[in-house]
């Protein structure tokens, strides 16, 4: 595959003066139904390149894309485990954006545990996702929405059980090694704060989720 990123290169005007053609970044779209995926690649072919495919349909991607964007139902097992296989075909692309419109605790945090570096949560919001897909910065994986370091021990914590749960779902081996990291990082955090602010800390995450 070919980085697709944004690049400048001359282009020569009708006056003969040199003019600066950019190349606009490459978002491929994935979706579990064809109104879902027509929908998104409209909303952003004005502002990017965009290639989008269903998730049952066969990976026909020849460039990495600058992101990824994903529409699905994530209590579908077969979205899924679609996911996981896509992503394992792109693993180097460091923007993942899902639109999770049933704001639950639990798909949020399922879509964290595939893998995503940005969760939008509720109805779609093409002004909202154009913006993050234009921002340079990049959150960490499994920080929702850029929260910052207080609480990101809640999120490894949310993210190994649903990585748990999907791992029984599809009968795969679980991750021990990430179960025990989570469990670290929670003794170590009410270590530090006590445990009234680990439970003021879960009860705002349930809150925002």
């Amino acid at each position: 595959m070919h980085n697709a990123r944004t690049i400048s290169s001359p282009v020569k005007g009708s006056n003969g003066i040199q003019a600066t053609q950019v190349t606009r970044p490459f978002v491929h779209v994935l979706a579990d139904t064809s109104g879902k995926l027509s929908s998104i690649c409209a909303a952003l072919e004005r502002h990017f390149t965009v290639a989008g495919e269903r998730l049952d349909a066969e990976a026909k991607l020849s460039q990495m894309p600058a992101a990824i964007v994903i529409r699905a139902e994530l209590r579908d097992v077969g979205n899924i485990a679609a996911i996981k296989k896509r992503f394992s075909l792109l693993p180097n692309v460091t923007k993942r954006i899902f639109l999770v419109e049933q704001p639950s605790h639990a798909c949020v945090s399922q879509a964290y545990a595939l893998g995503a570096t940005r969760v939008l949560p509720g109805p779609i919001n093409n002004v909202r996702l154009l913006a993050v897909l234009a921002d340079p910065t990049e959150p960490a994986p499994g920080s929702p929405l850029g929260t910052g370091e207080p609480d990101n021990a809640v999120e490894t914590a949310a993210t190994a059980i649903a990585s748990m749960f999907t791992s029984v779902t599809l009968g795969q081996r679980l991750d021990v090694d990430a179960t025990k990291q989570a469990g670290r990082q929670i003794a170590d955090r009410i270590t530090q704060h006590g445990l009234s602010e680990w439970l003021t800390t879960v009860r705002r995450h349930h809150e925002g989720t």
